[in-house]
């Protein structure tokens, strides 16, 4: 999807003394100056300077310059009180949209930030979105009624053992939440939690669960009915590598489409679990991928409810690692045990 400019809004909070409900003309410039920014010099990437904002001024190359959210020198100002309760170190975007290369939420030692987008807030990267990074903590949320684009990846939990990123989508009946992407890593580094909720999450590349580090991800349907849906191709990883571990919960009124060209592993090369309690697992490519649980590490299947469908196999252990498949209720359709 691509957003036209005459049509992008970026809201700042705090950093001028805007609402977020003012239709507000601002681009992100990320401290790049130059002929046509003669004002925006200040050579950081902070979100909360005023300097990195350009009023009516769509800025060069605005899908490369990076916002880091929160800081520890500068935190974050107050948002507007009367849309949601101040909370330092927070940002929110509501009714506007930005744009920007990476988004980083929370990065530094001991920096712990958060990031909500409202209805009618959108997201557009050039590249990453980031939730904890270096150490710090990030937190993001979406709510009804938002999207995002980010041309590369989702990363929870980036860079170093002692980060944490959480990111979690909501969308209801009425109002729809769209995140798309090419590429999800839930605990890259650190730990990472990845929160479906009657959310529609297009992801044309990986999917990872614990890579370096521990992560969870739950998918589910939201209260008003609104349906939770994921997709991925390429690769379905859980626990990827020696000393991580990774978690899948798929809950009622869910759909994930496994549309998989090279391998889907639970327990690749660390322990990891996938939860299946309601909803659809369609692992529909009939070519060469099999449901591996169990490749180099301990993969189980618990299955309580809902309908697992692999066109290919589902393949238990392997001559180094351990495969159990424990179901007590659902179905399970597969081209071959």
């Amino acid at each position: 999807m691509r957003i036209t400019f005459s049509l992008i809004l970026a809201a700042i909070v705090g950093a001028f003394a805007f609402s977020p409900h003012l239709a507000v003309a601002q681009f992100w410039d990320g401290g790049h100056g130059g002929p046509n920014h003669d004002a925006f010099t200040e050579a950081n990437s902070q979100w909360n300077q005023g300097l990195n904002w350009s009023l009516n001024v769509v800025p060069v190359n605005s899908l490369t310059n990076n916002v880091n959210v929160g800081d520890t020198v500068n935190p974050f100002p107050n948002p507007d009180p009367e849309t949601i309760a101040p909370t330092p170190d927070a940002a929110f975007i509501e009714g506007v949209a930005v744009q920007a290369g990476f988004l980083v939420v929370g990065n530094g030692t001991g920096e712990t930030s958060r990031l909500t987008v409202q209805e009618n807030g959108t997201v557009e990267l050039g590249y990453d979105l980031v939730a904890g990074d270096s150490q710090g903590d990030g937190y993001i949320t979406f709510n009804p009624g938002s999207t995002l684009v980010a041309s590369r990846s989702i990363l929870l939990g980036k860079r170093d053992n002692l980060t944490y990123g959480s990111l979690v989508a909501r969308g209801s009946i009425t109002d729809a939440t769209t995140l798309n992407t090419n590429g999800i890593t839930v605990g890259e580094t650190g730990g990472g939690q990845l929160i479906i909720e009657g959310a529609t999450v297009n992801n044309t590349g990986n999917l990872k669960v614990g890579v370096l580090g521990s992560g969870t991800v739950t998918l589910r349907g939201h209260s008003s009915g609104a349906q939770g849906t994921l997709s991925a191709s390429k690769r379905f990883l859980i626990a990827d590598s020696p000393g991580s571990s990774g978690t899948f919960t798929q809950q009622a009124n869910s759909v994930f489409n496994a549309d998989i060209s090279t391998v889907f592993r639970i327990g690749d090369v660390g322990p990891g679990t996938y939860n299946m309690e309601g909803g659809t697992l369609n692992l529909t490519n009939t070519s060469s991928v099999p449901m591996q649980i169990g490749h180099e590490d301990t993969g189980i299947v618990n299955q309580s409810g809902g309908d697992i469908i692999v066109a290919n196999t589902v393949a238990l252990g392997s001559s180094s690692a351990m495969g159990t498949y424990d179901q007590t209720g659902g179905t399970l359709n597969a081209g071959l045990l």
